[in-house]
């Protein structure tokens, strides 16, 4: 507990492993601090907002049920598995597709689920972010990236990068609590996977003493997420000038962050200007290894932003595509057994 004391009185001192533990603690704290913005806040703002709060009946058919259960993913969106099964049951292909697209989103989060968690994304990147910025004004190594390597490893770190470190790590775990215990959604894995790398990324920067680049990385990538939710937000309540201003202040400022500072400027000075002990530790080639594939998602992302911007200008809308849900399902599924004529 010396070093919790020493937090507290403003002092600097080594990140150590045994200090990781706090952010379990945290992370709890957090999952708390989330249920309340959720619940309390943007629930009903939701709820207001006409968000439905429940799925669309659906009729009960034992055959497709398990064809859907057996289905690979998408393959409802497969117009000969379609018509397939539409001869097995004696329906026409539109009531099965329709059966078939209520009985996948009977499996998705509501409307309503979805908007909260977008709340909640918007409310933390946005407070760490600021909390970011804060705490970095005063920090040389924002001013020049060259300080990240002076004195390197014997580095000692102020009271409020100790805490900007353990929260960002605490958020992160408590979206894993979060994603085990819920139900798992189509794109369960790759935000396990996700989740799991920012985590190590975190963790090895810190074990590593790298926390100052870490910094740098963290503020980098909260900025351009806070427009992104900020567009989703305003799509669920309806306010598509407001989406399409969010979304592209979120493009430039991705593009910025993502495509432009965080290669050309933070990779670019650990290859050429960090300290030559940097490459000589298996832990931070990992870490090193971990950010490049990093960069490898953000440019696949980029090329999904692009598309979402041709749609947009082929349809004149936004159409937010990196999640399955579609807010225009039918009232209800109530469809017939006879084939329509």
């Amino acid at each position: 507990m010396i070093w919790m004391q020493d937090v507290f009185d403003n002092s600097e001192g080594y990140p150590q492993v045994s200090h990781l533990i706090y952010s379990v603690f945290v992370s709890i704290f957090v999952t708390l601090i989330r249920s309340f913005i959720e619940r309390c806040l943007f629930e009903p703002l939701g709820i207001s907002s006409g968000l439905k709060s429940s799925k669309p009946p659906i009729k009960k058919n034992d055959r497709l049920e398990r064809a859907f259960l057996s289905s690979r993913r998408n393959e409802h969106k497969n117009h000969r598995w379609i018509h397939n099964l539409a001869k097995q049951v004696d329906w026409s292909d539109e009531q099965v597709e329709k059966w078939m697209l209520c009985r996948y989103h009977q499996d998705q989060p509501t409307e309503l689920i979805y908007f909260t968690e977008c709340g909640w994304r918007f409310t933390y990147h946005t407070s760490l972010f600021i909390i970011g910025v804060l705490v970095l004004s005063d920090k040389p190594w924002l001013w020049n990236i060259n300080e990240c390597w002076t004195n390197f490893p014997n580095q000692r770190i102020s009271t409020d990068v100790w805490w900007y470190y353990i929260i960002h790590l605490s958020v992160y775990m408590s979206h894993t609590y979060s994603q085990l215990l819920n139900w798992k959604r189509s794109d369960f894995i790759e935000m396990f996977i996700h989740h799991v790398v920012t985590i190590l990324l975190l963790t090895l920067s810190w074990v590593s003493n790298t926390v100052r680049i870490g910094t740098l990385v963290l503020v980098v990538h909260d900025s351009a997420d806070i427009f992104m939710e900020a567009a989703r937000i305003a799509t669920f309540l309806k306010y598509p000038r407001i989406c399409n201003l969010g979304f592209g202040l979120f493009f430039i400022c991705w593009i910025i962050s993502r495509i432009g500072i965080f290669p050309f400027h933070i990779l670019k000075n650990i290859w050429f200007d960090a300290s030559v002990v940097v490459f000589g530790s298996p832990i931070i080639s990992l870490l090193i290894l971990l950010l490049h594939i990093l960069l490898g998602l953000h440019i696949f992302w980029t090329y999904l932003i692009l598309r979402i911007l041709y749609q947009f200008a082929v349809s004149g809308k936004i159409i937010d595509d990196s999640r399955s849900f579609s807010t225009d399902l039918p009232d209800d599924i109530d469809v017939s057994h006879k084939k329509e004529k």
